[in-house]
């Protein structure tokens, strides 16, 4: 006879396929090299147009693969960590 998963077991193995598919990507992002335009809105909370600003402006440096745009996430870092750090009682000037 067949032995038939309860709807639990079904359950616990979507689960597990699930939680493994994360834990890949979150592996595959630690060793990820660059980011497209919008991996970096995402790890930096900026804006797509603010991105292209800084790199039109050569603060943050960027590649071109064909028609793509991707930050090299050391150059995300070092962009980062030169931003001036944020003084109480400055007000944007």
């Amino acid at each position: 006879m067949l032995d038939i998963p309860n709807k639990r077991h079904v359950n616990w193995f979507v689960e597990c396929n699930r939680a493994f598919a994360r834990s890949r990507k979150v592996c595959l992002q630690m060793y990820q090299l660059s980011l497209s335009i919008e991996e970096a809105k995402a790890a930096t909370g900026l804006g797509r147009t603010k991105l292209y600003q800084l790199i039109n402006s050569g603060e943050l440096k960027a590649k071109k693969i064909g028609k793509r745009t991707i930050v090299l996430k050391d150059d995300l870092e070092a962009f980062l960590n030169g931003l001036q750090s944020y003084a109480s009682g400055d007000m944007g000037a």
